[in-house]
């Protein structure tokens, strides 16, 4: 089948309502899944309670320093996105995620009015009702990451626009009228403290230029998130 009309979101609802089966496992065209990965995430679901799950993303052969610096920082494991966030609840990417269809038939489809970050909504919409979510680390498929620090900055540009569009859709269900993530402000300045020494002391390329690849990263989240919060009327910085 095909979707004419661009966006991941319309795509993953156009193959969602073709599906026959109770289990629907998603994952995207850039991807490449293990083996295994289709049996390992379904005996996720022989627990009847298992409603909406995921498994781990890893890095497809990195060769550039950028590839192997988003491998070590873990940019987009589901253990990185799953960890424990204050303010915002986890969430499965859609590189690797499955849901019984009768969840969606209760919450709905993927949101396609949002240009990026549908995987978070969905996510957050489940937990909103009250679901669970559940990891399946044997369920793996590979992505290969940005190739340069181009590629990077506009990846977290992108995150940071997302985030404000899903702020100001959630932010009821999140109890604020606006969010500063002061974890990754601060660790704006922090790169920049840690960039001469570490171009001094480091041993080797990853060492030495780690520091520059996390300013250019937080830098062009919190850019994303400069534009997304003048873009939506909120504050979410």
């Amino acid at each position: 089948m095909f979707e004419e009309r661009m966006g991941r979101a319309r795509a993953l609802n156009k193959g969602i309502r073709n599906a026959k089966g109770e289990i629907i496992a998603v994952t995207d065209s850039d991807c490449i899944a293990h083996k295994d990965w289709l049996e390992n995430i379904e005996k996720k679901f022989g627990k009847k309670s298992v409603v909406y799950a995921g498994g781990e993303i890893l890095a497809y052969k990195p060769r550039t320093l950028v590839e192997k610096y988003s491998e070590k920082a873990g940019i987009l494991s589901a253990r990185t996105v799953l960890k424990k966030n204050i303010f915002y609840p986890p969430f499965f990417q859609t590189a690797n995620a499955a849901f019984r269809k009768s969840l969606l038939d209760e919450i709905g489809l993927f949101d396609e009015a949002l240009v990026s970050g549908h995987d978070a909504d969905i996510g957050w919409r489940i937990q909103w009702k009250g679901h669970g979510i559940d990891f399946e680390p044997s369920a793996v498929i590979y992505h290969r990451n940005r190739t340069t620090m181009k590629g990077l900055f506009e990846q977290f540009k992108r995150y940071g626009l997302s985030r404000t569009a899903l702020f100001k859709k959630h932010r009821k269900m999140l109890k604020a009228f606006f969010h500063i993530d002061f974890v990754n402000i601060g660790g704006i300045f922090y790169a920049l403290l840690q960039i001469i020494p570490s171009l001094i002391l480091g041993r080797t390329e990853l060492e030495r230029k780690k520091p520059i690849l996390d300013f250019v990263k937080r830098s062009a989240f919190l850019y994303g998130k400069i534009l997304g919060s003048i873009k939506n009327k909120v504050i979410e910085l």
